[in-house]
């Protein structure tokens, strides 16, 4: 299972990149009869339990695990391919995966299961700069029908990490869209900028007490503007030397190069301005 067909690597080369990041249909095209062998054998290991339980259960097993090596392996190894020429369309380096704990900030230590992944590598003006798509869940003790259960709840979303030489003042501008239970929480400050105009009918904007002018300097007129028109669901909030940007979780090619230029506008106008604060 881990070689996959000749024909399946030549399409992966083909693919046009300007397509979201869907390996799914390529992998039942290609392995149509493994798919649905593994339908049949959970089926059939229902069936067998009646009979023979621990019988049933291995064939029920088989035929999950069957299942999980074709989309977890091969759909996997497409989604690699894929956004591996992404990155080498921005001029980033590629890997698979990074430590979580490498990043900065209350936002990732919510939750569990924490993973970084498609994680691109490369400079940002002279700072050096992370892509990656980080992963967590979170467990909620609810109660429902008159008992207490776990229900777990899943977070995927793209994150750029761009580190500058010193400590950065400590803000936040958060789309009005971002999950408010959990990662709002995380990332809000003790203070919130009230700003000119709608502003803050599309972000929250949160400062260090006493700061409100810092924020100001950051967020110009043109820049709130340009937040509102083409950026309404990014999220940006500092810890340490480190900005992050949070956005949905990228999947285009032209998801990547959109997203690294609007990032990247935006990191040229606030560097001489953080960097003084």
């Amino acid at each position: 299972m881990e070689t996959i067909p000749q024909a399946l690597e030549e399409e992966i080369k083909a693919m046009d990149t300007d397509q979201p990041l869907q390996a799914g249909d390529l992998v039942k095209k290609y392995y149509k009869k493994q798919i649905h062998l593994s339908y049949v054998l959970f089926g059939v290991g229902i069936l067998i339990i009646f009979l023979n339980l621990y019988l049933g259960v291995f064939v029920i097993f088989l035929g999950i695990f069957m299942w999980w090596l074709v989309h977890a392996s091969i759909e996997g190894k497409i989604n690699r391919e894929l956004v591996t020429r992404i990155a080498a369309l921005l001029h980033y380096e590629y890997k698979d995966s990074d430590d979580p704990s490498t990043l900065s900030g209350k936002v990732f230590q919510i939750g569990e299961q924490k993973s970084m992944t498609n994680v691109m590598g490369g400079m940002c003006d002279s700072f050096p700069l992370r892509l990656f798509t980080y992963s967590f869940t979170v467990k909620e003790h609810i109660m429902e029908n008159g008992k207490y259960r776990d229900r777990i709840h899943p977070f995927t979303y793209s994150f750029f990490e761009i580190e500058f030489s010193s400590d950065l003042p400590s803000m936040a501008v958060v789309s009005e869209t971002i999950d408010r239970k959990y990662l709002l929480p995380a990332i809000a400050l003790e203070e919130e900028a009230k700003l000119e105009g709608n502003f803050n009918d599309s972000f929250y904007t949160y400062v260090e007490k006493d700061r409100q002018m810092e924020i100001r300097q950051i967020l110009t007129p043109d820049i709130m503007a340009q937040l509102m028109d083409t950026m309404p669901t990014y999220s940006f909030f500092t810890s340490g030397k480190k900005l992050y940007v949070c956005m949905n979780t990228l999947g285009s090619k032209d998801d990547y190069v959109g997203a690294n230029e609007k990032v990247k506008y935006l990191v040229s106008k606030w560097s001489p301005q953080l960097t003084r604060m």
